[in-house]
């Protein structure tokens, strides 16, 4: 009687079989210059066993020889681990003593695969906090001189019966068109460089939406008008009077 094995869709696409009729067919398997023949016992749907930086290839699962077995995956009830690791050490002992047993989880296994992506992710995420603090201590430190530079004309405007929204409003005119195009200078590239760069080593990706850019940009303006009104407010409350006595 033939072995028997089980194959996943792409294998059988690769053998020349029709996933959905492959069952009962025999393909043969070389090895060490003896043909193996196998029967097909059943195709299963394509799954990843390899990180999603890697397509799904073919695969073939089929039983072989206890005594040329180097791992074996056991599903356990998460209640019962350490009996389940206690039971698994104690029969390994017996087949296999001159040779300890290492053991891991498949979770742990597959997460693994994915440190790098993570550690990725979380120096994009500080870069990118640095990066905002720091271009709002700038943009503070330019509104500061700005408003000092135009401690007279504020009061003026006040005194003729300008609002505090009015003056916040004027300011953030002056330096929306800054932000403007420092975005556009930005998006382009961080486009280029994620999809070039980064999303490239996934072999299943997913397309930037137009979105999240929008989504950037509106949140880049709200940082700003909120950097800027932080000083803008309190000069465009302060007595006119003083702004232009100091004058």
């Amino acid at each position: 009687m033939a072995k028997q094995v089980i194959l996943n869709e792409e294998a059988a696409k690769l053998l020349g079989f029709d996933p959905y009729q492959a069952v009962g067919k025999f393909v043969s398997h070389l090895h060490n210059g003896v043909v193996y023949q196998y029967q097909i016992a059943g195709v299963v749907k394509n799954y990843h066993y390899f990180s999603l930086h890697a397509t799904i290839g073919p695969c073939a699962i089929m039983g072989v020889n206890p005594l040329r077995c180097s791992t074996i995956i056991a599903k356990v009830d998460g209640r019962h681990i350490p009996t389940a690791v206690e039971y698994a050490t104690q029969q390994w002992k017996k087949l296999n003593p001159d040779t300890p047993m290492s053991y891991g989880f498949l979770n742990d296994i597959f997460q693994s695969d994915y440190v790098r992506d993570q550690n990725e992710q979380q120096m994009m995420g500080i870069f990118t906090a640095m990066a905002i603090f720091i271009s709002c201590l700038g943009l503070l430190g330019l509104i500061t001189y700005t408003v000092a530079q135009k401690a007279r004309e504020i009061g003026i405007r006040k005194v003729v019966g300008a609002s505090v929204s009015n003056i916040v409003m004027l300011f953030y005119r002056q330096y929306f068109k800054l932000v403007i195009i420092a975005n556009v200078i930005a998006l382009p590239l961080a486009w280029y460089f994620m999809n070039n760069y980064w999303l490239r080593d996934f072999a299943y990706r997913v397309d930037i939406s137009w979105w999240i850019f929008a989504v950037s940009l509106s949140v880049g303006v709200i940082i700003a008008f909120c950097t800027i009104a932080f000083k803008t407010v309190k000069a465009a409350g302060a007595n006119p009077v003083e702004s232009l006595r100091s004058e």
